[in-house]
C-alpha cells in the first residue's frame, strides 16, 4: 500500500500531529485561498525543519522547494506568517 506523497510532505515539513513547523507559500498558498487557478508545478513550503536555503526535493513524483523562516514557526503565529509572506508576494498573483 502506497503512501500519498502530500501526506508525507505535510507531516515532514508542516506539522505533525503534535506541533505546527511549516506551511505553504508563493503559487501553492495563492492556489490554496482562491486567488489563482493555477497549480504550481513545485509545491512551495516555509519551514522550520529544513537548516538550508532552497533546496528541491522529490516525494514521489511531487517536486518540493523548502525554504527557511526568518524566525521559529509555531502553532502560535504559523497564520501570522503565512498572512505577512502572501501579502508580500501578492504583486505576482495579481
Amino acid at each position: 500500500m502506497k503512501i500519498h506523497p502530500m501526506k508525507v510532505i505535510i507531516r515532514k515539513y508542516i506539522q505533525s500531529t503534535t506541533e505546527v513547523y511549516g506551511y505553504f507559500a508563493g503559487a501553492t498558498f495563492a492556489n490554496q485561498i482562491g486567488l489563482t487557478t493555477q497549480m504550481p508545478a513545485t509545491l512551495e513550503i516555509i519551514t522550520s525543519k529544513e537548516a538550508t536555503k532552497g533546496p528541491n526535493i522529490s516525494v514521489g513524483s511531487q517536486i518540493v522547494r523548502l525554504k527557511r523562516p526568518a524566525i521559529t514557526i509555531t502553532s502560535e503565529n504559523v497564520g501570522l506568517l503565512q498572512f505577512l509572506d502572501a501579502v508580500s508576494q501578492a504583486e505576482k498573483y495579481s
